[in-house]
Protein backbone atom coordinates (compact mmCIF):
# COMPACT_ATOMS: atom_id res chain seq x y z
CA UNK A 1 0.00 0.00 0.00
CA UNK A 2 1.74 3.13 -1.28
CA UNK A 3 1.24 6.09 1.02
CA UNK A 4 3.39 9.66 0.77
CA UNK A 5 5.36 10.24 3.70
CA UNK A 6 5.51 13.15 5.97
CA UNK A 7 7.52 15.40 8.43
CA UNK A 8 5.80 17.94 10.29
CA UNK A 9 7.78 21.20 11.00
CA UNK A 10 6.84 21.37 14.16
CA UNK A 11 6.99 19.31 18.08
CA UNK A 12 3.31 19.60 19.00
CA UNK A 13 2.40 16.28 17.19
CA UNK A 14 1.89 12.51 18.15
CA UNK A 15 3.59 9.88 16.38
CA UNK A 16 1.82 6.88 16.31
CA UNK A 17 3.09 3.27 15.19
CA UNK A 18 1.08 0.15 15.12
CA UNK A 19 2.64 -3.52 14.59
CA UNK A 20 0.15 -5.74 13.72
CA UNK A 21 -0.08 -9.64 13.74
CA UNK A 22 -0.95 -11.72 10.45
CA UNK A 23 0.14 -14.71 11.56
CA UNK A 24 -1.82 -18.05 10.75
CA UNK A 25 -3.25 -17.97 13.98
CA UNK A 26 -5.71 -14.68 13.12
CA UNK A 27 -7.05 -16.83 10.33
CA UNK A 28 -11.32 -15.88 10.51
CA UNK A 29 -11.05 -12.70 12.33
CA UNK A 30 -9.42 -10.77 9.10
CA UNK A 31 -12.82 -8.48 8.78
CA UNK A 32 -13.06 -7.59 12.19
CA UNK A 33 -9.67 -6.39 11.96
CA UNK A 34 -9.56 -4.58 9.11
CA UNK A 35 -13.07 -3.35 10.11
CA UNK A 36 -11.36 -2.21 13.87
CA UNK A 37 -8.40 -0.84 12.62
CA UNK A 38 -10.00 1.24 9.78
CA UNK A 39 -12.97 2.61 12.78
CA UNK A 40 -9.29 3.48 14.74
CA UNK A 41 -7.98 5.43 11.93
CA UNK A 42 -11.50 6.90 10.68
CA UNK A 43 -11.87 8.60 14.39
CA UNK A 44 -8.34 9.96 14.59
CA UNK A 45 -8.40 11.32 11.67
CA UNK A 46 -11.08 13.63 12.82
CA UNK A 47 -9.08 14.76 16.01
CA UNK A 48 -7.64 18.28 16.38
CA UNK A 49 -4.28 18.35 16.23
CA UNK A 50 -1.09 16.66 14.35
CA UNK A 51 -0.62 13.05 14.14
CA UNK A 52 1.61 10.54 11.85
CA UNK A 53 0.82 6.99 11.54
CA UNK A 54 3.07 3.77 10.81
CA UNK A 55 1.67 0.26 10.05
CA UNK A 56 3.90 -2.41 10.33
CA UNK A 57 2.38 -6.31 10.11
CA UNK A 58 4.44 -9.62 10.94
CA UNK A 59 4.32 -13.09 10.93
CA UNK A 60 7.36 -15.03 10.49
CA UNK A 61 8.44 -12.23 8.01
CA UNK A 62 8.20 -8.49 8.17
CA UNK A 63 6.40 -5.91 6.28
CA UNK A 64 6.01 -2.22 6.26
CA UNK A 65 2.43 -1.16 4.84
CA UNK A 66 3.43 2.14 5.45
CA UNK A 67 5.36 4.78 7.32
CA UNK A 68 4.93 8.30 8.97
CA UNK A 69 2.06 8.97 6.95
CA UNK A 70 0.16 12.46 8.15
CA UNK A 71 -3.09 10.37 10.20
CA UNK A 72 -5.48 12.90 8.22
CA UNK A 73 -4.41 11.90 4.56
CA UNK A 74 -3.75 7.49 5.73
CA UNK A 75 -5.88 5.51 3.61
CA UNK A 76 -8.67 3.20 4.55
CA UNK A 77 -7.27 -0.25 4.23
CA UNK A 78 -8.76 -3.39 2.09
CA UNK A 79 -8.79 -6.74 2.32
CA UNK A 80 -5.66 -7.08 0.16
CA UNK A 81 -3.63 -5.07 2.90
CA UNK A 82 -4.36 -7.95 5.31
CA UNK A 83 -3.50 -11.40 4.03
CA UNK A 84 -2.61 -13.72 6.81
CA UNK A 85 -0.16 -16.40 7.01
CA UNK A 86 2.76 -18.15 8.75
CA UNK A 87 4.10 -18.14 12.19
CA UNK A 88 4.40 -15.89 15.35
CA UNK A 89 7.75 -13.70 15.25
CA UNK A 90 7.13 -11.65 18.06
CA UNK A 91 10.22 -10.44 19.92
CA UNK A 92 12.04 -9.93 16.45
CA UNK A 93 9.32 -8.12 15.14
CA UNK A 94 8.83 -6.07 18.45
CA UNK A 95 12.43 -5.42 18.41
CA UNK A 96 12.39 -4.27 14.70
CA UNK A 97 9.57 -1.84 15.36
CA UNK A 98 11.30 -0.12 18.20
CA UNK A 99 14.76 0.03 16.54
CA UNK A 100 12.73 1.35 13.42
CA UNK A 101 11.20 4.11 15.08
CA UNK A 102 13.92 4.97 17.42
CA UNK A 103 16.24 5.83 13.93
CA UNK A 104 13.55 7.66 12.33
CA UNK A 105 12.66 10.01 15.03
CA UNK A 106 16.86 10.22 15.93
CA UNK A 107 17.19 11.95 12.47
CA UNK A 108 14.50 14.26 13.37
CA UNK A 109 15.73 18.06 14.18
CA UNK A 110 11.97 18.64 15.91
CA UNK A 111 11.16 15.41 18.14
CA UNK A 112 6.86 14.57 18.32
CA UNK A 113 5.59 15.70 21.79
CA UNK A 114 4.38 12.12 21.83
CA UNK A 115 5.27 8.45 21.06
CA UNK A 116 2.66 5.80 20.70
CA UNK A 117 4.22 2.16 19.89
CA UNK A 118 1.18 -0.64 20.04
CA UNK A 119 1.63 -3.81 19.38
CA UNK A 120 -1.89 -6.56 18.77
CA UNK A 121 -1.34 -10.06 18.52
CA UNK A 122 -3.39 -13.21 19.41
CA UNK A 123 -0.18 -15.58 20.09
CA UNK A 124 2.73 -16.01 22.18
CA UNK A 125 6.59 -16.06 20.81
CA UNK A 126 7.14 -18.99 18.74
CA UNK A 127 9.79 -18.47 15.60
CA UNK A 128 11.62 -15.60 16.62
CA UNK A 129 15.70 -16.02 15.86
CA UNK A 130 17.69 -12.94 16.78
CA UNK A 131 15.86 -12.17 20.15
CA UNK A 132 15.28 -15.00 21.62
CA UNK A 133 14.99 -14.19 25.38
CA UNK A 134 12.28 -12.06 27.21
CA UNK A 135 15.12 -10.21 28.90
CA UNK A 136 16.56 -8.83 25.43
CA UNK A 137 12.73 -7.05 24.42
CA UNK A 138 12.25 -5.86 28.35
CA UNK A 139 15.62 -4.30 27.52
CA UNK A 140 14.84 -2.63 24.67
CA UNK A 141 11.35 -1.88 26.00
CA UNK A 142 13.03 -0.06 29.41
CA UNK A 143 14.88 2.14 26.84
CA UNK A 144 11.48 3.02 25.15
CA UNK A 145 9.86 4.33 28.42
CA UNK A 146 12.99 6.20 29.42
CA UNK A 147 12.82 8.18 26.48
CA UNK A 148 9.27 8.65 27.31
CA UNK A 149 7.24 6.62 24.83
CA UNK A 150 3.85 4.95 25.18
CA UNK A 151 4.76 1.03 24.77
CA UNK A 152 1.20 -0.76 24.49
CA UNK A 153 0.19 -4.37 24.22
CA UNK A 154 -3.04 -5.60 23.16
CA UNK A 155 -3.37 -9.18 22.97
CA UNK A 156 -6.14 -11.39 22.16
CA UNK A 157 -7.10 -15.04 23.61
CA UNK A 158 -4.00 -14.82 25.69
CA UNK A 159 -2.76 -13.47 28.76
CA UNK A 160 -2.06 -9.87 27.44
CA UNK A 161 -0.98 -8.84 30.88
CA UNK A 162 1.45 -11.37 31.85
CA UNK A 163 2.76 -11.73 28.59
CA UNK A 164 2.72 -7.89 28.07
CA UNK A 165 4.40 -7.61 31.69
CA UNK A 166 6.96 -10.20 30.69
CA UNK A 167 8.49 -7.96 28.18
CA UNK A 168 8.75 -5.25 30.49
CA UNK A 169 5.27 -3.10 29.56
CA UNK A 170 2.83 -2.02 32.43
CA UNK A 171 0.31 -3.39 33.02
CA UNK A 172 -2.11 -0.40 32.65
CA UNK A 173 -0.35 -0.22 28.98
CA UNK A 174 -2.00 -3.28 28.30
CA UNK A 175 -5.58 -4.37 26.97
CA UNK A 176 -7.29 -8.17 26.67
CA UNK A 177 -9.77 -8.79 24.65
CA UNK A 178 -10.92 -12.11 22.49
CA UNK A 179 -11.05 -12.40 18.74
CA UNK A 180 -14.81 -12.43 18.64
CA UNK A 181 -14.67 -9.23 20.18
CA UNK A 182 -11.81 -7.66 18.52
CA UNK A 183 -13.60 -4.58 17.44
CA UNK A 184 -13.36 -3.42 21.03
CA UNK A 185 -9.94 -3.37 21.49
CA UNK A 186 -9.66 -1.01 18.83
CA UNK A 187 -12.37 1.23 20.09
CA UNK A 188 -10.69 0.84 23.20
CA UNK A 189 -7.13 2.14 21.62
CA UNK A 190 -8.94 4.79 19.80
CA UNK A 191 -10.42 6.51 22.60
CA UNK A 192 -8.04 6.38 25.14
CA UNK A 193 -5.23 7.60 22.12
CA UNK A 194 -7.90 10.20 21.91
CA UNK A 195 -7.56 11.18 25.39
CA UNK A 196 -3.67 11.46 25.24
CA UNK A 197 -3.46 12.85 22.50
CA UNK A 198 -6.55 15.82 23.86
CA UNK A 199 -4.31 16.34 26.66
CA UNK A 200 -1.17 18.21 27.82
CA UNK A 201 0.91 15.18 28.99
CA UNK A 202 3.94 13.99 27.62
CA UNK A 203 6.27 10.87 28.01
CA UNK A 204 5.31 7.46 29.45
CA UNK A 205 1.59 7.10 30.60
CA UNK A 206 2.00 4.36 33.10
CA UNK A 207 -1.38 3.70 33.09
CA UNK A 208 -2.55 4.87 29.56
CA UNK A 209 -6.06 2.36 29.49
CA UNK A 210 -6.99 4.65 32.46
CA UNK A 211 -10.26 5.58 30.18
CA UNK A 212 -11.73 2.11 29.64
CA UNK A 213 -11.49 1.16 33.56
CA UNK A 214 -12.84 4.48 35.14
CA UNK A 215 -15.53 5.28 32.40
CA UNK A 216 -18.69 4.01 31.47
CA UNK A 217 -20.29 1.18 32.11
CA UNK A 218 -18.43 -2.18 32.53
CA UNK A 219 -20.21 -5.09 30.55
CA UNK A 220 -18.49 -8.72 31.30
CA UNK A 221 -15.62 -8.60 29.65
CA UNK A 222 -14.42 -5.32 30.70
CA UNK A 223 -15.03 -6.71 34.55
CA UNK A 224 -12.29 -9.75 33.40
CA UNK A 225 -9.88 -7.06 32.16
CA UNK A 226 -10.05 -4.90 35.20
CA UNK A 227 -9.35 -8.24 37.29
CA UNK A 228 -6.49 -9.39 35.67
CA UNK A 229 -5.25 -5.94 35.38
CA UNK A 230 -5.49 -5.92 39.14
CA UNK A 231 -3.97 -9.26 39.71
CA UNK A 232 -0.74 -8.14 37.27
CA UNK A 233 -0.21 -4.82 38.98
CA UNK A 234 -0.56 -6.75 42.81
CA UNK A 235 1.92 -9.21 41.09
CA UNK A 236 4.43 -6.83 39.99
CA UNK A 237 4.97 -4.71 43.33
CA UNK A 238 5.65 -7.93 45.69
Amino acid sequence: MKQNKFEFDTEDYTDITILLDKSSSMGGSEEATLEGLNKFIAEQRELEGNATLTLFQFDDQWEETFEEVNLKDVKILGKEDYQVRGMTKLFDSCAKMIDSTSKRLAKKYKQPKQVLTVVVTDGGENSSTEITKKEQIQAKVIECKEKGWNVIFMGADINAFGEGHSMGIDSGSSYQFSKKTIGKGFDALSSNTSHYRGSSQTGCAVDFFSQVKQEGELDEHDETNLKNWSKSNESSKS
